[in-house]
C-alpha cells in the first residue's frame, strides 16, 4: 500500500525548442526529465510521477513580471509566444487560449484512480499545440507560421481543392 500520485508543472517549452529563452527552455526540459526519472525510481513504491506541460494559458506572469521579479527585469507583458489572440490562432490548432482550469483538469485526471497506471507522462495542455506535423496529404501544405521553429506552430492549410487523404 502507500504511494500515490505526484504531478509537476513544466511547459510546452519543456518539450519543444523556443528562440530567445534558453534558460527557461532548459529549466522546463529539466522538469520533464526529472519527472520521467522519478517515475522510474519510485514506481516500485507505488508512487506515480507525471507532469503537465501547459501551452497558451494566461496566468498573469508576463503582465506582472516586473513586480514579481524586480524592477531590473524587462517588462514582459507584450513579449513572448502567443501574446496576442492573432498569435494564438496561428500557433494553436484549436485557435483559442486554454484556461488555468484546463490545466487543473489535467492534473486532477493524473491524480485520479482513472490514471492509476499512468506514470512518467508529460501531456501538453495546449489545444493541439505541440503535436508533430506529419504532412502526408499533398493537398495540404505547411503554413508560413509553421516553417522554421516548431514554436511557431504546426497548423496546416488547404492548398487547393485537389488532393486526397485524411480530412480530404
Amino acid at each position: 500500500t502507500g504511494g500515490g500520485p505526484s504531478c509537476n508543472t513544466a511547459s510546452i517549452a519543456g518539450l519543444l525548442g523556443f528562440n530567445f529563452i534558453p534558460a527557461y527552455v532548459a529549466a522546463k526540459h529539466g522538469v520533464v526529465g526529472l519527472t520521467k526519472t522519478a517515475a522510474l525510481e519510485y514506481a516500485q513504491k507505488n508512487i506515480r510521477v507525471n507532469c503537465v506541460c501547459p501551452g497558451a494559458i494566461p496566468t498573469g506572469l508576463r503582465a506582472n513580471s516586473q513586480s514579481i521579479l524586480g524592477p531590473g527585469v524587462p517588462d514582459m507583458s507584450g513579449r513572448g509566444v502567443a501574446v496576442s489572440d492573432e498569435q494564438v490562432r496561428a500557433l494553436v490548432p484549436a485557435g483559442v487560449r486554454g484556461t488555468p482550469g484546463d490545466v487543473a483538469a489535467a492534473v486532477a485526471f493524473l491524480a485520479s484512480d482513472d490514471a492509476k497506471y499512468v506514470s512518467g507522462h508529460a501531456p501538453v495542455v495546449g489545444g493541439g499545440w505541440g503535436g508533430e506535423l506529419i504532412d502526408t496529404d499533398p493537398g495540404y501544405s505547411v503554413s508560413e507560421t509553421a516553417r522554421g521553429s516548431p514554436a511557431r506552430g504546426s497548423r496546416v492549410t488547404r492548398a487547393s481543392g485537389e488532393g486526397s487523404g485524411a480530412g480530404g
